[in-house]
């Protein structure tokens, strides 16, 4: 990861921190509902000529100090989380990074979806070892000491199915796929995060090993999903359809 870009990711984490001292609960709005809220608001002139979500941010950020409610907060989160998504099909990482930051700059606490959008941006960029860096730093405890035990063991922001999903394809994009990355994720996904591997993401294991061909490493695979109880569905058998060997392991757990 470059230095330049490193300093933008340790920039947004401190202002994320920042926001993260009283957080706000947030309400998110679909798209055009929250368009619709701010049209009706006191927002300035540029935000009815606005088309794109970076459009909408900047008309957001026009808005006086004083007039910032929670309406105002949402509806920032919520433009800033599309304009992110829209940075990640551009694979501009670090332009993704900056919005991020602009949310903690100004007091709004990023939630799972604007955290895991930027995951999204950094991994669609390629940007293999930026995506780890980026879950590491916002999907993690405070590192801080506090008095307040519940604080300081808690995860800067509460990651999700997806946003696990988004880095085990991370990892296993790579050549050769980063294995033992990905084992290290499972254990941490089950023991720091209280949430057991499920279904979808052995599958994307299961296409990796059929992919690389790695026969021995997709049964074992399977055997494991049998022994903790993990479902095959049809996702295992798409994911593993040119490989007669798994393709018939995985046709047994289905019947």
């Amino acid at each position: 990861m470059k230095a330049a870009t490193c300093r933008k990711l340790t920039t947004a984490v401190r202002q994320l921190r920042r926001s993260a001292v009283a957080p706000l609960a947030l309400e998110r709005k679909p798209l055009k509902a929250a368009a619709a809220a701010a049209d009706a608001a006191a927002f300035p002139e540029q935000w009815e000529s606005a088309k794109t979500p970076k459009q909408r941010v900047d008309a957001l950020l026009e808005v006086s100090v004083d007039d910032r409610d929670d309406e105002w907060r949402t509806n920032l989160l919520t433009m800033t989380t599309s304009h992110i998504k829209e940075l990640g099909r551009k694979r501009r990482a670090k332009e993704a990074i900056e919005a991020l930051t602009t949310l903690g700059r100004n007091g709004v606490k990023p939630d799972t979806v604007a955290a895991t959008a930027l995951l999204d941006a950094c991994s669609r960029s390629g940007e293999v070892e930026l995506t780890k860096s980026v879950f590491d730093r916002l999907f993690r405890p405070y590192d801080y000491e506090s008095d307040d035990a519940e604080a300081s063991t808690s995860s800067l922001i509460a990651p999700d199915e997806v946003t696990f999903t988004i880095l085990l394809r991370t990892l296993m994009k790579t050549e050769p796929p980063q294995w033992s990355a990905a084992s290290a994720l499972l254990i941490k996904m089950e023991h720091e995060y209280g949430m057991p591997p499920s279904t979808n993401l052995f599958n994307i294991l299961l296409y990796t090993c059929a992919r690389v061909n790695d026969t021995d490493r997709g049964l074992a695979l399977l055997d494991k999903m049998q022994d903790i109880g993990v479902p095959a569905d049809e996702g295992s058998l798409a994911a593993v359809s040119k490989r007669k060997a798994l393709r018939a392991q995985v046709k047994r757990m289905l019947r």
